[in-house]
């Protein structure tokens, strides 16, 4: 049995928009629905409440089959070790507790979450079960914080730069019967080579069985099952 498939895509916002627009609507035509990870303060002091065209089109994809995801909570915070990857237990309440607070207002609420550059420090994972979030996702797979099992997936990050060759992989990790994700930021759908990779991971992936799904917690997924 071929396994699922997952494509998530961060760095969503004013500038981006029109290309993730572009990509969900190709992914819409294909059946495949979209992971978007967002983050409530963006880079040079912008907010995401100030944006409400894309607050309304995350909306839409959300009421559609799109899910959400945090992404932390601000986009300039711990660039090069990421934003959670060295942070206490109680300093990444109060951020957790902030960007929570953020997407409830802008009508966007998860528990899903996704550290910036897949990097999560232990008190910061503890910090995620301790404020209700129900998955953490990571580089090497998801997190099932109601038991902490660590479901592994394999991930192909197009965020870095990625060889062709790629794609085979992706072909054998699904005929394997073992998860796919794809990863994308907006930025770098503006580059024709990452848009021609990402769509062709996608195809070979669904053309070797994958069933596309989004990131969701352990019981929900069983439930759909």
């Amino acid at each position: 049995m071929a396994g699922p498939l997952i494509v998530s895509v961060s760095g969503i916002h004013a500038q981006t928009l029109p290309r993730a627009a572009e990509l969900a609507a190709w992914t819409d035509s294909r059946g495949v629905p979209l992971s978007l990870l967002v983050t409530p303060r963006l880079c040079d002091g912008r907010r995401l409440f100030d944006d409400r065209v894309t607050v309304a089109w995350l909306r839409m994809r959300r009421d559609g089959s799109d899910a959400i995801v945090l992404h932390g909570y601000h986009a300039d915070a711990g660039t090069r070790r990421g934003e959670f990857g060295a942070l206490s237990r109680r300093e990444a309440e109060l951020r957790l507790a902030a960007a929570d607070g953020l997407l409830d207002q802008l009508g966007l609420p998860t528990r899903l979450f996704a550290a910036p550059r897949w990097a999560l420090s232990r008190e910061a994972l503890q910090a995620l079960a301790r404020n209700g979030f129900r998955l953490s996702i990571e580089q090497r797979g998801v997190r099932d914080l109601c038991g902490g099992r660590l479901e592994d997936m394999h991930l192909l990050d197009l965020r870095a730069r990625v060889r062709p060759a790629a794609v085979q992989r992706v072909a054998r990790q699904v005929r394997s019967g073992r998860a796919v994700r794809l990863a994308v930021s907006a930025e770098r759908l503006c580059r024709p080579e990452v848009r021609a990779l990402l769509r062709d991971a996608i195809v070979t992936a669904l053309d070797n069985g994958a069933h596309p799904e989004v990131y969701r917690c352990v019981s929900d997924r069983r439930a759909a099952a």
